[in-house]
């Protein structure tokens, strides 16, 4: 996960909407959650409508951890994805 926020934290030509969900930010170290504190082209959202955010002109891609639903919704919205796996790791 340290890996896509520098990631985006590198690449401002973009501007990336980043899904954290409360209950998942006790799996990150805190470093990896205030890491994007300053950059204007990363949002760090709690909650986001996914499908909305799909179908919104602006979206050229969708990384996200596999699960069925995007991996549909992606297809159903022509927008490409990159999977990266983040949940039964351990």
């Amino acid at each position: 996960m340290r890996e896509v926020f520098k990631f985006a934290i590198n690449h401002n030509e973009y501007g990336f909407v980043i899904a954290f969900p409360d209950g998942d930010r006790k799996y990150f170290e805190q470093d990896i959650i205030t890491m994007t504190d300053g950059y204007n082209h990363i949002k760090l959202m709690s909650f986001i409508p996914q499908q909305s955010l799909l179908h919104h002109n602006k979206t050229k891609m969708f990384i996200n951890h596999g699960g069925y639903n995007g991996f549909l919704e992606c297809i159903e919205s022509r927008v490409p994805m990159m999977i990266i796996p983040t949940y039964g790791l351990d």
